[in-house]
Protein backbone atom coordinates (compact mmCIF):
# COMPACT_ATOMS: atom_id res chain seq x y z
CA UNK A 1 0.00 0.00 0.00
CA UNK A 2 1.44 3.34 -1.04
CA UNK A 3 1.74 5.82 1.84
CA UNK A 4 0.41 9.32 1.44
CA UNK A 5 2.98 12.06 1.19
CA UNK A 6 3.24 13.92 4.47
CA UNK A 7 2.21 17.57 4.14
CA UNK A 8 3.19 19.77 7.04
CA UNK A 9 0.74 22.52 8.00
CA UNK A 10 3.63 24.90 8.58
CA UNK A 11 5.03 23.94 5.17
CA UNK A 12 1.71 24.61 3.41
CA UNK A 13 1.37 27.90 5.28
CA UNK A 14 4.92 29.00 4.43
CA UNK A 15 4.50 27.96 0.79
CA UNK A 16 1.18 29.84 0.45
CA UNK A 17 2.53 32.97 2.13
CA UNK A 18 5.67 32.82 -0.02
CA UNK A 19 3.59 32.62 -3.20
CA UNK A 20 1.45 35.56 -2.10
CA UNK A 21 4.51 37.66 -1.23
CA UNK A 22 6.24 36.68 -4.51
CA UNK A 23 3.18 37.56 -6.60
CA UNK A 24 2.70 40.88 -4.80
CA UNK A 25 6.39 41.66 -5.25
CA UNK A 26 6.30 40.85 -8.98
CA UNK A 27 3.15 42.94 -9.46
CA UNK A 28 4.69 45.86 -7.54
CA UNK A 29 7.96 45.74 -9.48
CA UNK A 30 6.16 45.43 -12.83
CA UNK A 31 3.80 48.29 -11.93
CA UNK A 32 6.73 50.49 -10.90
CA UNK A 33 8.56 49.76 -14.17
CA UNK A 34 5.42 50.47 -16.20
CA UNK A 35 4.83 53.79 -14.42
CA UNK A 36 8.46 54.79 -14.94
CA UNK A 37 8.13 53.87 -18.61
CA UNK A 38 4.86 55.83 -18.92
CA UNK A 39 6.51 58.86 -17.36
CA UNK A 40 9.33 58.57 -19.88
CA UNK A 41 6.82 58.16 -22.73
CA UNK A 42 5.13 61.38 -21.61
CA UNK A 43 8.48 63.19 -21.87
CA UNK A 44 9.05 61.69 -25.33
CA UNK A 45 5.59 62.78 -26.47
CA UNK A 46 6.28 66.34 -25.21
CA UNK A 47 9.60 66.45 -27.08
CA UNK A 48 7.97 65.09 -30.24
CA UNK A 49 5.27 67.70 -29.94
CA UNK A 50 7.92 70.40 -29.58
CA UNK A 51 9.46 69.19 -32.87
CA UNK A 52 6.12 69.74 -34.56
CA UNK A 53 5.81 73.26 -33.09
CA UNK A 54 9.36 74.11 -34.10
CA UNK A 55 8.61 72.90 -37.63
CA UNK A 56 5.61 75.24 -37.83
CA UNK A 57 7.72 78.08 -36.44
CA UNK A 58 10.43 77.42 -39.03
CA UNK A 59 7.86 77.47 -41.86
CA UNK A 60 6.40 80.72 -40.51
CA UNK A 61 9.81 82.39 -40.32
CA UNK A 62 10.63 81.29 -43.87
CA UNK A 63 7.35 82.68 -45.24
CA UNK A 64 7.98 85.97 -43.42
CA UNK A 65 11.60 86.11 -44.62
CA UNK A 66 12.81 85.87 -41.03
CA UNK A 67 15.33 83.08 -41.40
CA UNK A 68 18.26 84.84 -39.85
CA UNK A 69 18.30 82.48 -36.85
CA UNK A 70 18.34 79.29 -38.89
CA UNK A 71 21.54 78.07 -37.18
CA UNK A 72 19.80 78.51 -33.87
CA UNK A 73 16.84 76.46 -35.20
CA UNK A 74 19.16 73.76 -36.43
CA UNK A 75 21.01 73.54 -33.12
CA UNK A 76 17.77 73.45 -31.10
CA UNK A 77 16.20 70.89 -33.43
CA UNK A 78 19.26 68.65 -33.22
CA UNK A 79 19.30 68.85 -29.41
CA UNK A 80 15.70 67.69 -29.26
CA UNK A 81 15.67 65.09 -32.05
CA UNK A 82 18.92 63.44 -30.94
CA UNK A 83 18.34 63.74 -27.20
CA UNK A 84 18.69 60.62 -25.06
CA UNK A 85 14.96 60.57 -24.41
CA UNK A 86 13.95 60.51 -28.08
CA UNK A 87 16.77 58.20 -29.10
CA UNK A 88 15.44 55.70 -26.52
CA UNK A 89 12.53 54.97 -28.89
CA UNK A 90 14.98 52.87 -30.90
CA UNK A 91 15.64 50.53 -27.95
CA UNK A 92 14.42 46.92 -27.83
CA UNK A 93 11.21 47.68 -25.92
CA UNK A 94 9.82 49.98 -28.64
CA UNK A 95 7.68 48.74 -31.50
CA UNK A 96 8.94 48.54 -35.09
CA UNK A 97 6.45 51.26 -36.16
CA UNK A 98 7.93 53.73 -33.63
CA UNK A 99 11.48 52.95 -34.74
CA UNK A 100 10.55 53.31 -38.43
CA UNK A 101 8.85 56.67 -37.92
CA UNK A 102 11.73 57.98 -35.80
CA UNK A 103 14.26 57.12 -38.50
CA UNK A 104 11.99 58.75 -41.11
CA UNK A 105 11.85 61.92 -39.02
CA UNK A 106 15.64 61.88 -38.67
CA UNK A 107 16.14 61.43 -42.44
CA UNK A 108 13.69 64.18 -43.31
CA UNK A 109 15.32 66.51 -40.80
CA UNK A 110 18.75 65.89 -42.27
CA UNK A 111 17.32 66.75 -45.70
CA UNK A 112 15.71 69.94 -44.33
CA UNK A 113 18.90 70.91 -42.53
CA UNK A 114 20.96 70.46 -45.70
CA UNK A 115 18.54 72.71 -47.66
CA UNK A 116 18.60 75.35 -44.94
CA UNK A 117 22.38 75.43 -44.96
CA UNK A 118 22.41 75.77 -48.79
CA UNK A 119 19.89 78.62 -48.85
CA UNK A 120 17.02 76.58 -50.35
CA UNK A 121 14.32 77.67 -47.94
CA UNK A 122 11.50 77.41 -50.49
CA UNK A 123 12.16 73.71 -50.93
CA UNK A 124 11.97 73.40 -47.15
CA UNK A 125 8.45 74.84 -47.23
CA UNK A 126 7.41 72.06 -49.59
CA UNK A 127 8.81 69.32 -47.32
CA UNK A 128 7.55 70.62 -43.97
CA UNK A 129 3.88 69.41 -44.33
CA UNK A 130 4.93 65.81 -44.97
CA UNK A 131 7.60 66.18 -42.28
CA UNK A 132 4.96 67.24 -39.73
CA UNK A 133 2.76 64.31 -40.78
CA UNK A 134 5.62 61.91 -40.04
CA UNK A 135 6.12 63.56 -36.62
CA UNK A 136 2.37 63.16 -35.95
CA UNK A 137 2.61 59.47 -36.85
CA UNK A 138 5.55 59.11 -34.45
CA UNK A 139 3.62 60.83 -31.65
CA UNK A 140 0.52 58.72 -32.36
CA UNK A 141 2.47 55.45 -32.22
CA UNK A 142 4.21 56.48 -28.99
CA UNK A 143 0.84 57.33 -27.44
CA UNK A 144 -0.61 54.02 -28.64
CA UNK A 145 2.38 52.16 -27.20
CA UNK A 146 1.89 53.94 -23.85
CA UNK A 147 -1.79 53.00 -23.80
CA UNK A 148 -0.88 49.37 -24.50
CA UNK A 149 1.57 49.45 -21.60
CA UNK A 150 -1.19 50.71 -19.34
CA UNK A 151 -3.51 47.96 -20.57
CA UNK A 152 -0.76 45.40 -19.91
CA UNK A 153 -0.43 46.79 -16.40
CA UNK A 154 -4.17 46.39 -15.79
CA UNK A 155 -4.22 42.85 -17.17
CA UNK A 156 -1.15 41.62 -15.32
CA UNK A 157 -2.27 43.28 -12.08
CA UNK A 158 -5.72 41.69 -12.44
CA UNK A 159 -4.24 38.25 -13.13
CA UNK A 160 -1.82 38.64 -10.22
CA UNK A 161 -4.58 39.70 -7.84
CA UNK A 162 -6.75 36.82 -9.10
CA UNK A 163 -3.92 34.38 -8.38
CA UNK A 164 -3.44 35.89 -4.91
CA UNK A 165 -7.18 35.56 -4.29
CA UNK A 166 -7.15 31.91 -5.41
CA UNK A 167 -4.21 31.17 -3.12
CA UNK A 168 -5.98 32.87 -0.21
CA UNK A 169 -9.20 30.92 -0.92
CA UNK A 170 -7.25 27.64 -1.11
CA UNK A 171 -5.41 28.46 2.11
CA UNK A 172 -8.62 29.35 3.97
CA UNK A 173 -10.29 26.17 2.65
CA UNK A 174 -7.26 24.11 3.70
CA UNK A 175 -7.21 25.64 7.19
CA UNK A 176 -10.96 25.08 7.65
CA UNK A 177 -10.97 21.46 6.48
CA UNK A 178 -7.53 20.27 7.55
CA UNK A 179 -6.98 22.23 10.77
CA UNK A 180 -10.09 23.88 12.24
CA UNK A 181 -12.46 20.97 11.46
CA UNK A 182 -10.22 18.26 12.99
CA UNK A 183 -9.54 20.45 16.04
CA UNK A 184 -13.30 20.81 16.58
CA UNK A 185 -13.58 17.01 16.27
CA UNK A 186 -10.84 16.59 18.87
CA UNK A 187 -12.62 19.02 21.19
CA UNK A 188 -15.93 17.13 20.82
CA UNK A 189 -14.12 13.81 21.29
CA UNK A 190 -12.54 15.01 24.52
CA UNK A 191 -15.99 16.01 25.78
CA UNK A 192 -17.34 12.55 24.90
CA UNK A 193 -14.45 10.89 26.76
CA UNK A 194 -15.14 13.10 29.76
CA UNK A 195 -18.72 11.75 29.71
CA UNK A 196 -17.45 8.16 29.51
CA UNK A 197 -18.13 7.64 25.79
CA UNK A 198 -14.95 6.21 24.28
CA UNK A 199 -16.47 5.28 20.89
CA UNK A 200 -15.31 8.50 19.23
CA UNK A 201 -15.06 9.18 15.51
CA UNK A 202 -12.06 11.13 14.25
CA UNK A 203 -10.67 11.81 10.78
CA UNK A 204 -7.20 10.54 11.63
CA UNK A 205 -6.20 9.82 8.02
CA UNK A 206 -5.04 13.40 7.39
CA UNK A 207 -1.43 13.52 6.23
CA UNK A 208 -0.39 16.41 8.49
CA UNK A 209 0.32 17.16 12.14
CA UNK A 210 -3.39 17.23 13.02
CA UNK A 211 -3.74 13.77 11.45
CA UNK A 212 -0.93 12.44 13.63
CA UNK A 213 -2.51 14.04 16.70
CA UNK A 214 -5.95 12.62 15.82
CA UNK A 215 -4.48 9.16 15.23
CA UNK A 216 -2.68 9.22 18.58
CA UNK A 217 -5.80 10.54 20.33
CA UNK A 218 -7.93 7.81 18.71
CA UNK A 219 -5.56 5.04 19.82
CA UNK A 220 -5.44 6.51 23.31
CA UNK A 221 -9.26 6.61 23.45
CA UNK A 222 -9.43 2.96 22.33
CA UNK A 223 -6.98 1.89 25.02
CA UNK A 224 -8.82 3.92 27.65
CA UNK A 225 -12.09 2.33 26.48
CA UNK A 226 -10.64 -1.16 26.88
CA UNK A 227 -9.30 -0.29 30.33
CA UNK A 228 -12.59 1.28 31.36
CA UNK A 229 -14.58 -1.71 30.06
CA UNK A 230 -12.25 -4.06 31.94
CA UNK A 231 -12.72 -2.08 35.12
CA UNK A 232 -16.49 -2.10 34.69
CA UNK A 233 -16.47 -5.87 34.05
CA UNK A 234 -14.22 -6.47 37.04
CA UNK A 235 -16.40 -4.27 39.23
CA UNK A 236 -19.53 -6.05 38.01
CA UNK A 237 -17.98 -9.46 38.72
CA UNK A 238 -16.87 -8.33 42.15
CA UNK A 239 -20.36 -7.02 42.90
CA UNK A 240 -21.88 -10.32 41.75
CA UNK A 241 -19.42 -12.27 43.87
CA UNK A 242 -20.20 -10.06 46.86
CA UNK A 243 -23.93 -10.43 46.35
CA UNK A 244 -23.49 -14.21 46.02
CA UNK A 245 -21.41 -14.33 49.18
CA UNK A 246 -24.01 -12.31 51.08
CA UNK A 247 -26.79 -14.47 49.73
CA UNK A 248 -24.93 -17.65 50.62
CA UNK A 249 -24.26 -16.40 54.15
CA UNK A 250 -27.92 -15.53 54.62
CA UNK A 251 -28.91 -18.91 53.21
CA UNK A 252 -26.47 -20.75 55.47
CA UNK A 253 -27.77 -18.84 58.47
CA UNK A 254 -31.38 -19.75 57.66
CA UNK A 255 -30.49 -23.39 56.91
CA UNK A 256 -28.62 -23.63 60.18
CA UNK A 257 -31.65 -22.35 62.05
CA UNK A 258 -33.96 -24.83 60.28
CA UNK A 259 -31.79 -27.94 60.27
CA UNK A 260 -29.19 -27.75 63.02
CA UNK A 261 -31.13 -26.25 65.87
CA UNK A 262 -34.15 -28.60 65.86
CA UNK A 263 -35.06 -32.28 65.99
CA UNK A 264 -34.60 -34.19 62.70
CA UNK A 265 -37.75 -34.41 60.62
CA UNK A 266 -38.54 -34.76 56.91
CA UNK A 267 -40.62 -31.58 56.97
CA UNK A 268 -37.49 -29.69 57.95
CA UNK A 269 -35.71 -31.02 54.85
CA UNK A 270 -38.60 -30.00 52.66
CA UNK A 271 -38.55 -26.51 54.19
CA UNK A 272 -34.79 -26.23 53.60
CA UNK A 273 -35.14 -27.36 49.95
CA UNK A 274 -37.97 -24.89 49.46
CA UNK A 275 -35.80 -22.12 50.94
CA UNK A 276 -33.04 -22.83 48.42
CA UNK A 277 -35.45 -22.98 45.48
CA UNK A 278 -36.78 -19.54 46.38
CA UNK A 279 -33.48 -18.08 45.23
CA UNK A 280 -33.73 -16.39 41.82
CA UNK A 281 -30.76 -18.29 40.44
CA UNK A 282 -32.18 -21.74 41.34
CA UNK A 283 -34.80 -23.28 39.04
CA UNK A 284 -34.80 -26.85 40.40
CA UNK A 285 -33.34 -28.65 43.44
CA UNK A 286 -33.74 -32.24 44.72
CA UNK A 287 -32.52 -34.09 47.80
CA UNK A 288 -32.32 -37.88 47.86
CA UNK A 289 -31.23 -40.25 50.65
CA UNK A 290 -31.70 -43.82 51.91
CA UNK A 291 -34.02 -44.63 54.74
CA UNK A 292 -32.62 -45.87 58.03
CA UNK A 293 -32.96 -49.52 57.00
CA UNK A 294 -31.40 -48.60 53.60
CA UNK A 295 -34.16 -50.42 51.77
CA UNK A 296 -36.02 -47.40 50.46
CA UNK A 297 -34.86 -44.17 48.76
CA UNK A 298 -36.51 -41.00 49.92
CA UNK A 299 -36.49 -37.82 47.76
CA UNK A 300 -37.81 -34.32 48.11
CA UNK A 301 -37.64 -31.69 45.36
CA UNK A 302 -38.74 -28.16 44.53
CA UNK A 303 -39.09 -26.38 41.19
CA UNK A 304 -39.44 -27.65 37.64
CA UNK A 305 -36.75 -29.72 36.05
CA UNK A 306 -35.87 -28.52 32.54
CA UNK A 307 -33.33 -29.29 29.79
CA UNK A 308 -30.52 -27.42 31.50
CA UNK A 309 -27.55 -29.26 32.89
CA UNK A 310 -28.32 -30.92 36.21
CA UNK A 311 -25.55 -30.75 38.79
CA UNK A 312 -25.42 -33.61 41.32
CA UNK A 313 -23.29 -33.52 44.44
CA UNK A 314 -22.78 -36.43 46.91
CA UNK A 315 -23.47 -35.66 50.54
CA UNK A 316 -20.73 -37.11 52.73
CA UNK A 317 -20.47 -37.17 56.49
CA UNK A 318 -17.35 -38.66 58.05
CA UNK A 319 -16.36 -40.15 54.66
CA UNK A 320 -19.74 -41.87 54.32
CA UNK A 321 -22.20 -40.92 51.56
CA UNK A 322 -25.53 -40.23 53.21
CA UNK A 323 -27.37 -38.86 50.14
CA UNK A 324 -27.19 -36.71 46.98
CA UNK A 325 -28.12 -33.13 46.23
CA UNK A 326 -29.07 -32.19 42.67
CA UNK A 327 -29.57 -28.65 41.37
CA UNK A 328 -30.16 -26.59 38.24
CA UNK A 329 -28.67 -23.24 39.14
CA UNK A 330 -26.67 -20.36 37.71
CA UNK A 331 -24.29 -20.84 40.64
CA UNK A 332 -23.35 -24.31 39.33
CA UNK A 333 -21.48 -26.34 41.98
CA UNK A 334 -20.71 -23.46 44.31
CA UNK A 335 -24.17 -23.54 45.85
CA UNK A 336 -24.06 -27.31 46.34
CA UNK A 337 -20.63 -27.14 47.90
CA UNK A 338 -21.86 -24.48 50.31
CA UNK A 339 -24.99 -26.22 51.60
CA UNK A 340 -23.80 -29.86 51.25
CA UNK A 341 -22.13 -30.12 54.70
CA UNK A 342 -25.28 -28.90 56.45
CA UNK A 343 -27.52 -31.36 54.60
CA UNK A 344 -25.01 -34.20 55.11
CA UNK A 345 -24.92 -33.63 58.88
CA UNK A 346 -28.70 -33.37 59.09
CA UNK A 347 -29.24 -36.57 57.06
CA UNK A 348 -26.80 -38.42 59.28
CA UNK A 349 -28.81 -37.35 62.35
CA UNK A 350 -32.08 -38.08 60.56
CA UNK A 351 -31.09 -41.68 59.70
CA UNK A 352 -30.18 -42.33 63.28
Amino acid sequence: MKLKKYKSISGITSYSMSLIVALCTVISIFSALIFISLDKDAEIINLSGSLRMQSYRLAYDITTNNSENKLKYIEKYDSVLYSDALKSVTDWHSTNEIKTHYFQVARHWESIKEKLLTQREQEVLLIIPSFVDIIDELVYNIQLHSENKFHYLIWISSIGLLLVGLIVIYFVHYINHKVVGPIVQLSNASQNIRLGNFGIELDYHLNNEIGLLSSTFHRMAEKMGHIYSGLELSLSQNNQALELAVEENVLLSKLSIILLNSEPHQNKLESAISLIQDLDAVSYIALEWKSADKEESIAVSQGTKNSELLYTFPLMYKNVIVGTLSCQSEYKLSLLETVAPIFAKYLHSFNK
